[in-house]
């Protein structure tokens, strides 16, 4: 088998967008954004919660970049968790109008 071919039949591709992960904290933070963002888009929720392990196997992070970036994005006001304990639950909500903020300050700093 090629290496192309195993590509093919490897699994979803993860994609992100570079101009978003330099805004955001990295490409891992980058990474991690755009797995969320997708989430959103398939459950229509204002919150939503995913296990930990299952974002390490769809984004291919490890338990420590994981860690990181989501400190990236807190860091950045883009993400805010809540930990439902009793339920063993972690929630993540997004802030789109800080994406906006963001997205568009590096934008215009570095492409005007």
């Amino acid at each position: 088998m090629k290496p192309s071919d195993f590509l093919v039949h490897a699994g979803r591709l993860v994609g992100y967008y570079p101009l978003v992960a330099k805004a955001v904290g990295g490409a891992k933070a980058g990474i991690l954004l755009c797995q969320l963002l997708y989430h959103y888009q398939e459950t229509n929720q204002k919150e939503i919660s995913i296990e930990l392990e299952e974002l390490e196997e769809e984004t291919g992070l490890t338990t420590k970049e994981l860690r990181g970036a989501r400190q990236a994005l807190k860091y950045n006001k883009v993400l805010t968790e809540r930990h439902a304990r009793l339920e063993h639950i972690l929630y993540f909500s997004v802030t789109f109008s800080r994406i906006d903020e963001l997205v568009e300050g590096y934008f215009w700093d570095n492409f005007t």
